[in-house]
C-alpha cells in the first residue's frame, strides 16, 4: 500500500466537535468515552475546541487520556458556542461533522446510526432526541453506576422538540454551504435552532432520529442558561440571538469577515466572466472590483484566455464546459465595476422562495476614442436596456442554474420554480462599454425585452420592475458615485482662453474657488478655478459646458486641503506660470523672483532692463482675490545661473530674491511640480 493510500485509509470519516470552556472535566471524559463506543468500527476523531479556558494544561491532559484532540482557540473573552464549533470544524478533517456538547452521553448505536443515515441521505441534517437525566443525576452518579442505558431510559425525561440542542450531524459540504453556525451569536442559546432553520431554507431535510437503541442523554448540572440570565449583558446577548434567529431569513451566514471559518470551503458565490470579446484593461478593472468585494469567499471563472491577477480564487474555464461550485452564481462582463458591497447586499436580501436577485446598474458609455459620453437618455423603469438587464445583473442559487453560461435558461428555471424577484437599489455596479449606434442599440434592446418577457409569460409571471438607470462619466466619477467619495474638479485656463461665457457657472456657486494671476496693466496670465463636492452629476454637467472653451478640465478624489481657503500663490508656481507663457519648453530656464509687500521703485526695473542677459521683465505681477503681495520676475538667457546670482548680488533693493531653476521638459508634458 502506498503512503497516500495508507493516509487515505487512516483519515477519519467522522469528526465529532465539542465546544468547551473550563467546564467539568469529568463530564467531558464520560461524554468522549461514550462517543468512542457509539462510533466503534468507524474511523473518527473527537476535537475539543477549547474556547477561552484558563486551565488549558488540565484540559489537554484530560483529552489525551480519553483519546481526543485538544485545540486551543483564540477568543475575545466572551463565550460563543457558534464560534467554538466553527473553529473546531476548521481544525477537523472528517467528511461528516457531528457537533455536540461536553455533557451528552450516547448509546452504543446512536452515532453510528446517524452516520449511516447521512450516508444514505446526504442532504439530511440528523438530530437525536435528547433525554434529560433527573436533577442530581450528575457525573459523579454516572461514573459510580456506569453507563446503565436501561436505567437512563426509564428515568430520562424527553426534551421538547422546539429546541435542537445536543447533537447536529451534517455532511461537511452542507455545513460549508450554510457557512457554519452564526458567529454573531454568543453567550447562550439559539445557534442550533437557527442552524436547523437555515438548513431547511437551503433545501435540506431535518431528520429526528428516534428509534430503539438510539439514545442521547444529558448529564444533570446547574443550568448555564439560568446563571446567564442573572447578568443584564448576558440577557441582552440572549435577546440578540433570538432576534437573529427570528428576523434573518438568509441561510448562508458569516458572509463578511468570518473569524473562525476554514479556508478552501465551497465558494459562496461563483462569478462567471466572459473574456473572449474584451480588451485587457476592461477585464482587469472588472476582475479587480470582484476580488475587492467585502464577501471574499468566491470563485471567479473566466471563460477564454486572458492575463489575470495571481489569485487562487480565479480559474480559467473552457468555452464548452463551465462548472460552478458556488452556492450562488452570477455573471460579470468585462468593463463592469462593482461596488465593494454589491454581493454583500444581494446576499442579505435572499429569503426562501427568492430565486433571482437583481441590482441597480449605473451605465457608463464611451465612444470609439475612449471619450466619456454623458449624460445620455435615462432608461425608464420596466424598460430592458441591452447592457442593464435582469439577465446581466443577477444573483441565482446555483441549483436553479442548469446552464450557468446561458442566462435565458437560468431565468426560465427561476420562473418555472415559482421563485420571486428582488431588486436591490443599494447594491450598485457600473458597466463601462463601447457606444453602439442607435440602430443596433434599438435592435438589441428589443431582443432582450422579448427574451425576458416571453420567458416570464410562458411561466405565468409578470415582468419585474427595474429601477431607472443612471448614466454618468468614467473613472473616479464612477467610484465617487458608488462609494460616496468627494471629488475635486480643476479648470486651468491660460491667458488666451476667455472664460467670460461661463461666468454664471462660477459666480453664485460657493463650491468654486477662483484665482486669477494678472499684471498691473490687467493682462491675464492664467486662471485657476477649483470645485469640490459630492455630486458627480454636476461634474459631468460642468465638464460638458467647459468642453468647448479650450481650458484644461480634470477631476480627482478630493483631499482635506481642497476644503481649506486657497493658499497664497507660491513664487515657484508663479515662475512656472510665466515660463509656460514666455519660455521655451525644450530648454532649461533660470528666473530671478523678487518678492515685496507693496510696490517696487523704478531703480530695480531700470537695473533689470540694462542687464543684457535678461530676456523678459515682468513688473509688479500680482494675484487677484484681494492679495496685496507683488512679484517682479526676470528670465535669463540660456539658463545661466552664474549670471543670475551675480546680478542678484549687485541689485540695490531690499527685497526677497530667489533664484529658481526650471529643467527642460519635452513639448506637451507637464512641468515638474
Amino acid at each position: 500500500m502506498s503512503e497516500q493510500s495508507r493516509s487515505e485509509a487512516s483519515a477519519p470519516l467522522v469528526s465529532v466537535i465539542i465546544g468547551f470552556k473550563d467546564w467539568g472535566l469529568e463530564r467531558l471524559e464520560l461524554s468522549v468515552r461514550s462517543i468512542h463506543d457509539s462510533l466503534e468500527g468507524i474511523q473518527h476523531e473527537v476535537v475539543i475546541s477549547d474556547y477561552g479556558s484558563e486551565d488549558t494544561a488540565s484540559i489537554a491532559e484530560s483529552t489525551q487520556r480519553v483519546g481526543a484532540r485538544h485545540v486551543i482557540v483564540e477568543t475575545d473573552g466572551e463565550w460563543s458556542r457558534s464560534r467554538a464549533l466553527n473553529a473546531g470544524v476548521r481544525a477537523s478533517v472528517g467528511e461528516i461533522v457531528l457537533a455536540t456538547d461536553a455533557d451528552m452521553l450516547f448509546t452504543p448505536r446512536a452515532l453510528s446510526r446517524a452516520v449511516e443515515q447521512i450516508q444514505r441521505h446526504p442532504h439530511e441534517i440528523i438530530i437525536l432526541q435528547c433525554r434529560d437525566l433527573p436533577v442530581g443525576h450528575s457525573h459523579e452518579v454516572v461514573r459510580r453506576e456506569g453507563f446503565d442505558w436501561d436505567r437512563f431510559a426509564s428515568i430520562g425525561q424527553i426534551r421538547p422538540r422546539w429546541g435542537m440542542g445536543g447533537l447536529v450531524a451534517v455532511r461537511r459540504e452542507i455545513w460549508e454551504r450554510l457557512r457554519g453556525w452564526d458567529e454573531r451569536m454568543h453567550t447562550y442559546g439559539g445557534e442550533d435552532v437557527d442552524f436547523g432553520k437555515r438548513a431547511q431554507a437551503a433545501g435540506s431535510r431535518i431528520d429526528w432520529l428516534d428509534e430503539p437503541g438510539v439514545g442521547m442523554y444529558h448529564i444533570w448540572h446547574p443550568s448555564s442558561g439560568a446563571s446567564a440570565t442573572r447578568s443584564a449583558a448576558a440577557s441582552a446577548a440572549i435577546a440578540a440571538n433570538r432576534r437573529i434567529h427570528s428576523t434573518d431569513a438568509t441561510f448562508a451566514r458569516n458572509r463578511v469577515r468570518p473569524r473562525y471559518l476554514p479556508s478552501g470551503m465551497v465558494p459562496l458565490v461563483s462569478v462567471l466572466v466572459d473574456a473572449r470579446t474584451s480588451g485587457a484593461e476592461p477585464l482587469k478593472t472588472t476582475i479587480t472590483s470582484i476580488l475587492g468585494q467585502s464577501v471574499h469567499d468566491l470563485e471567479v471563472l473566466v471563460v477564454g484566455e486572458a492575463e489575470l491577477p495571481d489569485d487562487p480564487r480565479i480559474s480559467h474555464m473552457s468555452t464548452d464546459h463551465v462548472s460552478v461550485r458556488g452556492t450562488f452564481v452570477t455573471s460579470a462582463r468585462a468593463g463592469e465595476v462593482w461596488a465593494e458591497n454589491r454581493l454583500e447586499v444581494l446576499l442579505d436580501l435572499w429569503v426562501p422562495g427568492t430565486g433571482l436577485i437583481s441590482d441597480r446598474t449605473i451605465q457608463l458609455l464611451r465612444d470609439e476614442n475612449g471619450t466619456a459620453l454623458a449624460p445620455l437618455s435615462v432608461v425608464q423603469t420596466s424598460t430592458a436596456d441591452p447592457r442593464t438587464t435582469l439577465l446581466r445583473s443577477a444573483l441565482l442559487p446555483s441549483s436553479l442554474s442548469a446552464c450557468p453560461q446561458g442566462w435565458g435558461v437560468a431565468v426560465r428555471a427561476v420562473a418555472a420554480s415559482g421563485a420571486g424577484w428582488v431588486v436591490a437599489t443599494s447594491a450598485r455596479h457600473v458597466t463601462i462599454t463601447d457606444l453602439m449606434n442607435d440602430e443596433s442599440v434599438a435592435a438589441e434592446r428589443v431582443a432582450e425585452a422579448l427574451a425576458i418577457t416571453s420567458a416570464l409569460v410562458r411561466c405565468g409571471l409578470p415582468a419585474p420592475e427595474l429601477p431607472a438607470t443612471t448614466v454618468t462619466a468614467l473613472g473616479s466619477l464612477a467610484n465617487a458615485l458608488l462609494y460616496g467619495r468627494e471629488l475635486t474638479m480643476e479648470v486651468e485656463a491660460p491667458s488666451a482662453i476667455d472664460l467670460t461665457p461661463y461666468h454664471d457657472l462660477f459666480a453664485d456657486d460657493q463650491r468654486w474657488v477662483r484665482r486669477t494671476i494678472r499684471t498691473p496693466k490687467g493682462q491675464i496670465l492664467e486662471r485657476d478655478v477649483r470645485w469640490s463636492g459630492d455630486d458627480p452629476a454636476y461634474v459631468v454637467e460642468a465638464a460638458q459646458r467647459l468642453a468647448g472653451s479650450g481650458a484644461t478640465v480634470h477631476w480627482r478624489y478630493a483631499t482635506e486641503a481642497d476644503h481649506e481657503p486657497p493658499r497664497p500663490l507660491s513664487v515657484g508656481s508663479l515662475v512656472r506660470t510665466a515660463e509656460s507663457i514666455y519660455g521655451t519648453p525644450e530648454k532649461p530656464a533660470v528666473w530671478l523672483a523678487f518678492h515685496k509687500d507693496g510696490g517696487f521703485d523704478d531703480a530695480l526695473n531700470e537695473a533689470l532692463s540694462k542687464a543684457q542677459s535678461v530676456t523678459v521683465v515682468l513688473d509688479r505681477i500680482t494675484e487677484a482675490e484681494g492679495e496685496e503681495a507683488s512679484w517682479m520676475l526676470a528670465r535669463f538667457r540660456n539658463g545661466n545661473t552664474v549670471e543670475a546670482l551675480s546680478l542678484a548680488a549687485s541689485l540695490p533693493t531690499p527685497t526677497a530674491i530667489e533664484v529658481i531653476e526650471l529643467p527642460a521638459h519635452p513639448q506637451g508634458t507637464e512641468v515638474p511640480q
